[in-house]
């Protein structure tokens, strides 16, 4: 891929519990990303997108871009790309109290992005994640998996889960591609991040896959 820069942040979900502060940063928003984060009747979903429009701002101004100026549409399955900025790409995600987002910028068309950001449980609820692995994994994670230590399940399941996840949202995709994120990965790159615990006990693992740019896609 051509040379381009990386830029990654993350959010808490907490402080977006206090409906005053929602409210008030809601009205700062353009009309439709205020009514998309609106959109959950949770209101710990509404507070996890909105972390996540938090932190999408904050890694636009690291990187000396204006979130004024940007408009953010969508492909036909979803994925969100900035209008008539072909030289940016981002993504967004968010799992429990903390959101992520990756923002990628090169000198052309930039590299298509897709970031993930999971909770690593433990127990039953591990238990009914692994349920789902042959149906979403590719053969070649399933074999990491089964090679892994049971104390160490947890964690590489999850690191292998955002990978997945990644993947399918790199390609616009989602779940289609996921079996496919060994092979999607071998023809770009990828970058992971295992959180600590935060201060609400929680530990993370997130994964971002950047792969070429698409001839027939905006992103």
């Amino acid at each position: 891929m051509s040379p381009f820069e990386f830029f990654f942040t993350t959010e808490e979900m907490y402080p977006y519990l206090d409906d005053a502060k929602r409210d008030g940063l809601l009205s700062l928003l353009p009309l439709s990303r205020a009514a998309r984060i609106r959109s959950p009747r949770k209101v710990e979903d509404r507070a996890r997108r909105l972390a996540a429009e938090v932190a999408l701002r904050r890694v636009l101004r690291e990187a000396g871009e204006s979130y004024a100026h940007l408009e953010i549409a969508y492909t036909p399955t979803g994925k969100p790309y900035f209008r008539a900025r072909p030289d940016l790409s981002f993504s967004l995600s968010h799992a429990a109290g903390m959101a992520c987002v990756a923002l990628v910028r090169a000198a052309g068309v930039a590299p298509r992005v897709g970031t993930d950001i999971e909770e690593i449980v433990s127990g039953d609820a591990f238990a009914r994640r692994c349920r789902a692995a042959d149906r979403f994994f590719s053969p070649s994670f399933m074999e990491e998996l089964a090679r892994t230590a049971e104390s160490e399940k947890p964690r590489v399941f999850t690191r292998l889960w955002c990978l997945t996840e990644a993947a399918g949202k790199a390609t616009g995709e989602g779940s289609s591609d996921f079996r496919e994120a060994d092979r999607l990965i071998a023809l770009g790159e990828s970058r992971e991040v295992s959180y600590p615990l935060d201060s609400h006990g929680i530990r993370y693992a997130s994964a971002t896959v950047l792969l070429p740019p698409s001839e027939d896609s905006p992103v």
